[in-house]
């Protein structure tokens, strides 16, 4: 990733880079550790086009899931995007077979294609469905998946993209804002990927305790998404598209700012892994 090599920074935390990824040398890690921490999310887009970005397949207990929620409302009555009401008919709207759409491997097109990418679209309302309906259950997600967090940034740059374009954009070329976004925010797609990551993990190691490993996890966190800003800045697209997502990021960004503003003062040397050796010394408590 761009932001991670430009600045010789491992992709998950401040310690200096030492390797890249044997197989892609697209991403630079300082150890091992950081590399297997991130090597879930990262492995589905290693060998792939480093110029595209593009969503892991659906898990099988997504798939799984997909029957639960198949026969519901696509959105909200009150919703302006384009999905449309019956979620079943998302599905059958894709050509070919949505459910081997859905399954296939990130890597079933080796170039970048500026026509609508109906695989790309599918897997996103299916996640952004499947994340509403565990929300309104009031229940954990069943499964760790940083990939249907993905979903937000991702539709985020799609609507941006598709409705803050001079001159307008015909509905036609609307649906191809999916492609688009692929490649012109394909290093911020990236960055919000290891964000997601983050955020799953600290969820997971959180304790009620005033304990070294979670608020390690938040400073993570919070150098991530500094990451993640730094590349909508330096993003070659419009200037009312980019404002528009940063407008969208505010209210996530408040939030970034209250777990760091309660923690700062304890914070000293570079961010580490939790697990790493001296990650304690990060936290400022060695």
């Amino acid at each position: 990733m761009a932001s991670a090599e430009s600045a010789q920074e491992c992709a998950l935390c401040q310690v200096p880079a030492t390797a890249k990824c044997g197989r892609c040398k697209n991403i630079w890690f300082c150890s091992e550790l950081c590399q297997k921490t991130l090597w879930p999310v990262h492995k589905h887009l290693c060998g792939g086009d480093p110029n595209y970005f593009r969503q892991a397949p659906l898990s099988d207990r997504e798939m799984n899931d997909i029957e639960a929620v198949k026969d519901t409302t696509a959105c909200e009555r009150d919703c302006k995007c384009n999905h449309g009401m019956n979620f079943r008919g998302n599905l059958t709207a894709y050509p070919g077979n949505a459910r081997t759409i859905l399954k296939s491997s990130p890597k079933i097109l080796t170039k970048p294609n500026p026509r609508t990418d109906y695989r790309e679209l599918c897997l996103l309302d299916v996640r952004r469905k499947l994340r509403d309906t565990y929300a309104d259950q009031k229940r954990a997600t069943p499964v760790s998946d940083p990939w249907m967090e993905l979903e937000w940034f991702y539709n985020t740059a799609n609507w941006a993209l598709s409705n803050h374009h001079e001159p307008t954009f015909s509905r036609a070329e609307q649906e191809q804002m999916t492609a688009v976004a692929a490649q012109a925010l394909n290093d911020w797609l990236r960055q919000a990927l290891i964000y997601c990551q983050i955020t799953d993990l600290g969820m997971q190691n959180s304790t009620m305790g005033f304990d070294t490993s979670p608020h390690t996890w938040i400073r993570l966190l919070c150098i991530n998404w500094d990451r993640l800003v730094a590349l909508l800045d330096k993003a070659e697209i419009n200037a009312k598209a980019k404002a528009a997502i940063r407008k969208q990021m505010e209210q996530k960004q408040r939030g970034i700012d209250a777990m760091r503003w309660s923690r700062k003062a304890f914070w000293t040397g570079p961010a580490k892994h939790p697990k790493s050796k001296g990650a304690v010394t990060s936290f400022g408590l060695g």
